[in-house]
């Protein structure tokens, strides 16, 4: 069964957008606060338990109306995804993140299938 996500408010098939993870971190690297101090063997460590930023990495596809819509299709699709907001997963329902894309959104095009 195809799975959507909600981000920013919208849900993903408002945008026809399905997705299957690549990578959704159980539990991000732990923050390691040490100091090294001049003149002293090892290292002082200042505790804390805080973590790293989680990354999650999805895989997404659309199938636009026509090979000639993918573009514009993807500029809309691009335009949500821009800012940061609420993400939901629909199998992770109540289990919300503050997100945003990082890195770059490449678009792989296939006559009219879209995958990003």
């Amino acid at each position: 069964m195809a799975r959507g996500f909600h981000f920013r408010g919208i849900s993903s098939r408002d945008f026809g957008i399905y997705f299957t993870s690549t990578d959704r971190q159980m539990l991000p690297a732990k923050r390691k606060n040490q100091i090294q101090i001049a003149g002293r063997d090892g290292l002082y460590d200042q505790g804390g338990d805080t973590y790293d930023l989680r990354q999650i990495t999805i895989d997404c596809a659309f199938v636009a109306d026509s090979v000639d819509n993918i573009a514009a299709h993807s500029r809309r699709v691009a335009a949500w995804l821009s800012q940061k907001g609420e993400l939901e997963f629909e199998d992770e329902p109540g289990v919300f993140y503050t997100a945003e894309a990082v890195g770059g959104i490449s678009l792989t095009r296939a006559l009219r299938v879209g995958a990003f």
